[in-house]
């Protein structure tokens, strides 16, 4: 991650990165500790996959339009 940022922004982006993954996984682990609580961990297994396939094609669909954009600008 750090050889694929700007040096003026790789500190603003480290940490971006260590707050998505040492803030985001305490919040939802507690998310989902309620949802189980709720529904049960079956469903909120099944809730947390979905919302993964979802979050996964959101980034495919961005990365792709990116993609487009960049081959465009070459030709």
């Amino acid at each position: 991650l750090q050889s694929h940022v700007p040096d003026g922004m790789r500190g603003r982006v480290m940490g971006l990165w260590a707050l998505a993954f040492g803030g985001g996984m305490p919040l939802g682990n507690l998310w989902m500790g309620a949802l189980a609580r709720q529904v049960g961990a079956a469903r909120t297994f099944q809730v947390a996959g979905l919302v993964c396939l979802v979050a996964g094609f959101a980034v495919y669909q961005v990365f792709e339009r990116r993609i487009q954009a960049a081959k465009t600008m070459r030709n």
